[in-house]
């Protein structure tokens, strides 16, 4: 059928030709320079004209050319260079033209969103936008954001029992937000969102923005926005894929995907599954020292509807269900570490469901509208390992509900104008609230500009004022410039104002843990008592950029950072050691603290050979403690990373290395002399991981990946990160 359309259509544009002197078909073939393979979807450009074409699945094409030879084309794609222009003199050779597609090793051609909520090419968004795209994700066979995000460029991640969390420019997990396809996420947990709860089986890349990204989301974004983009049915594709590999301890992981089109609707479900029994590095003591075992499941659904007349509806909903085991010791004073060993179970349910209409109001005018809803279920158990008695309960509740609005509009080429409107409610319920404890509602708007000032600099002017019922208000500026010195030379700058409003946890929660002697109350209580009552963190972040990508396959970034934040909420000790039944002490969170983080990024990727890759990133980080000058706890001054991908041979085998190098830092010890902290110095470390994955052709690939190569077990360090191993097998269809 399809020799007997093309027939058709040659038929037909000979035709044309024969009736129009003054009009040329030009047709050829599209394919990706490393693999051979055919590029679908490229956009063919021509003169004169211009005029565009689309190749098709087998990366075919043809356009028809008015006027006189010669003709000029050139050929785009998300995720390869732009080719040279061609010149075809004459029709006779303007059949059977071949391009061949080079893949950027920056993914300069990927469309990012969040850091100006339009649609961008990455290497001309105004915003400084990192993007994990998913062919790196596949190549190194992560299973999770976290393991994305510790094996990215620029990224530093931290992992311990119950959640993972990551660090932006030495702002920590608590302050930077975690967004799914632009919706908040909720269920922090000592104050982290757990980044190992979100698999990537339906992720289409990963996009982060550094710096504070209050002026567009709000709360909690002082450190910079990482949101997490799921992948979206086609219109006019059916897809099947399976996957599913086993490790090191015990380790099973199953993922299917299946989604339809029948070009105005479609649909996609995605599921995962991750088991493991865990290990424990020291059997010698009561304590689970090393991984805890883990039962996750994720499932995601994901709907269009593009009826005609510029409306598309998009729904989407999300179930995550995980339980964690491991067994903790009980500290007490006057008593021998590992005496009362118990067994911990984290029991965790995420549901979110979201909806989206978008509709084109005019040429130039887009009204977006959104409703979404999160809870996020936890439950803390521990039970007496010898008789299976419950010692412990904590259960908590967060909702958190959105309506919002957006219009985009672009009253002349150059500007794009964005206004927004936002009403959420938030609740946290727990048994240890104060009865005091009241949901938080706000509303928040804000607005952004952004002004092609000249064809080599645009300007996005930005703010939002947000609104608390639960404390005050706060209006977050921002200004980010890019100027474009010649095509190969950026320069970005960025300065702009954030803020962390305090949660209902830190204002209202009770955290009595009498079985280790010590309490954590929530602000508004130490309030009552006669402390101050707790404020906002505020902060004020900037940086500079110099970035220089003759070609696609080299680009390097050198940036210094600088960001102040003031009122940082920590829980300082409040009592004299007095209080019965709390010898450890009585902990309240308050504003305590400010500091700064500044440093210097340096980014480097190259394409060394065709088939060869490298990326490299150094950051120096100077964080320190303005209040006392000391320096900022758990933090690295040197962190140097490194990526390399090799193919080796013509057939589809890909050789993946990666890891990093973290100096020597300070952490704070357990022990506490009443408000001093007790510091200590650890060693520097190096991680170093690997994947080998070779495909055999439709669709099917084997891989098999090993981390924590260089097994460093130091238990004075908690360092106990065994060597993994794991092996898998991905099939996928479509059609």
């Amino acid at each position: 059928m399809s020799r007997l359309w093309d027939a058709v259509a040659g038929v037909l544009f000979s035709l044309i030709i024969v009736a129009a002197a003054d009009a040329a078909v030009l047709s050829g073939s599209i394919t990706d320079w490393e693999t051979g393979k055919p590029v679908s979807g490229a956009t063919i450009t021509a003169w004169p004209g211009p005029v565009f074409a689309e190749s098709d699945a087998a990366g075919r094409f043809s356009i028809r050319v008015e006027g006189e030879p010669p003709y000029h084309l050139f050929v785009t794609h998300v995720g390869y260079a732009t080719t040279d222009t061609i010149r075809v003199n004459d029709v006779a050779s303007g059949h059977g033209l071949a391009f061949r597609l080079i893949p950027a090793t920056h993914r300069l051609g990927s469309i990012v969103v969040t850091g100006t909520r339009s649609p961008h090419i990455l290497k001309d968004v105004p915003v400084e936008t990192q993007v994990i795209t998913r062919e790196e994700l596949e190549a190194t066979g992560e299973t999770s954001v976290f393991e994305a995000a510790a094996a990215s460029i620029g990224l530093s991640v931290d992992d311990n029992f119950q959640q993972s969390g990551i660090t932006v420019r030495g702002v920590q997990g608590d302050r930077v937000l975690i967004l799914v396809d632009g919706h908040r996420t909720v269920g922090r947990i000592d104050g982290r969102i757990d980044l190992e709860q979100f698999s990537l089986a339906n992720v289409e890349q990963i996009e982060i923005v550094k710096g504070t990204g209050s002026t567009l989301y709000g709360s909690d974004a002082i450190g910079g926005v990482i949101n997490i983009i799921t992948r979206k049915p086609k219109a006019h594709r059916t897809e099947v894929s399976l996957s599913g590999d086993i490790g090191s301890f015990g380790t099973f992981q199953p993922v299917g995907r299946i989604a339809i089109g029948n070009g105005k609707q479609a649909l996609a479900i995605d599921g995962a599954f991750r088991s493991t029994n865990g290990y424990d590095y020291n059997a010698a003591t009561p304590s689970t020292e090393g991984e805890e075992a883990i039962d996750r499941w994720n499932i995601g659904a994901n709907y269009r509807w593009q009826p005609t007349g510029g409306a598309k509806l998009e729904i989407g909903a999300r179930f995550m269900r995980e339980e964690r085991r491991w067994i903790e010791s009980v500290i007490l004073p006057n008593r021998p570490p590992d005496t009362i060993p118990n067994n911990s179970v984290d029991a965790n349910d995420r549901y979110e469901l979201s909806a989206q209409l978008t509709q084109s109001l005019g040429r130039d005018v887009t009204l977006t509208t959104r409703l979404f809803g999160t809870t996020y279920d936890h439950e803390f158990a521990k039970y007496n390992v010898d008789g299976g008695e419950q010692v412990q309960l904590i259960e908590t509740d967060d909702e958190y509900y959105e309506a919002s609005s957006t219009l985009a509009w672009s009253p002349a080429r150059s500007h794009l104008l964005t206004y927004g409107i936002e009403v959420s409610y938030e609740d946290f319920s727990a048994d240890d609230l104060a009865v005091t404890a009241r949901p938080d509602r706000s509303i928040d708007l804000f607005s952004l500009w952004e002004w092609e000032v000249t064809d080599r600099l645009t300007s996005v002017i930005g703010a939002r004022w947000e609104e608390h019922k639960n404390y005050k208000g706060r209006v977050n500026p921002s200004l980010n410039l890019l100027y474009q010195l010649s095509n190969a030379i950026n320069l970005r700058g960025y300065v702009g104002a954030g803020f962390r409003a305090p949660s209902q946890k830190q204002l209202y929660f009770i955290f009595d843990h009498a079985a280790q002697g010590y309490q954590v109350i929530g602000g508004a209580l130490a309030e009552e008592m006669g402390f101050p009552g707790l404020d906002a963190e505020k902060s004020i972040n900037s940086s500079i950029s110099f970035e220089y990508a003759p070609t696609a396959g080299l680009q390097s970034r050198v940036t210094y950072f600088y960001n102040h934040i003031d009122n940082l909420i920590e829980f300082p000790r409040i009592d004299d050691g007095g209080v019965p039944g709390y010898p450890n002490g009585i902990y309240a969170y308050q504003n305590v603290q400010t500091a700064l983080t500044q440093g210097i990024e340096v980014e480097l990727r190259t394409r060394v050979a065709k088939r060869h890759s490298i990326a490299l990133s150094y950051e120096y980080l100077d964080g320190r403690d303005l209040t006392d000058g000391r320096t900022l706890a758990n933090r690295s001054h040197n962190t140097f990373k490194w990526r390399a991908e090799a193919r080796p041979l013509s057939t589809d085998l890909t050789l993946t290395v990666w890891g990093q190098y973290q100096s020597s830092r300070e952490v704070a010890d357990p022990q506490r002399d009443n408000d001093v902290d007790i510091r200590r110095k650890i060693p520097g470390r190096t991680l170093l991981n690997a994947s080998i994955s070779q495909g055999l052709g439709n669709g099917v690939d084997l891989y098999l990946r090993g981390e924590n190569l260089i097994e460093h077990l130091e238990p004075e360090y908690r360092w106990f990160d065994r060597t993994t191993i794991t092996g898998g097998v991905r099939l996928g269809v479509d059609w």
